[in-house]
């Protein structure tokens, strides 16, 4: 978006951070539907759940220190939450 409309806005917010904050929302919208609605069994969701804690925390100490540092130390987390948990639910 950024190469198409530089100074695009969504609901008055530049649209990076709608892209950031809404891939963050849907991410948890799916860990909530992937807990609590699913038909899947109680083995499953619960590893799926601990692959993705793991995952994350596995993933800090191979990441830049830029992005190990960015907003306090939570950017890693908030970026890394949406495809490691694609990627949990698909394994």
């Amino acid at each position: 978006m950024p190469a198409v409309a530089p100074k695009a806005e969504l609901f008055g917010l530049d649209t990076a951070l709608v892209a950031v904050v809404g891939g963050l929302l849907f991410a948890v919208a799916i860990l909530v539907w992937w807990m609590f609605f699913s038909r899947a069994p109680w083995s499953e969701r619960f590893v799926a759940l601990a692959g993705l804690v793991v995952a994350i925390f596995a993933i800090g100490p191979l990441t830049h220190i830029s992005l190990q540092n960015g907003m306090m130390g939570s950017l890693l987390y908030i970026y890394a939450f949406p495809p490691t948990l694609g990627l949990a639910l698909v394994v």
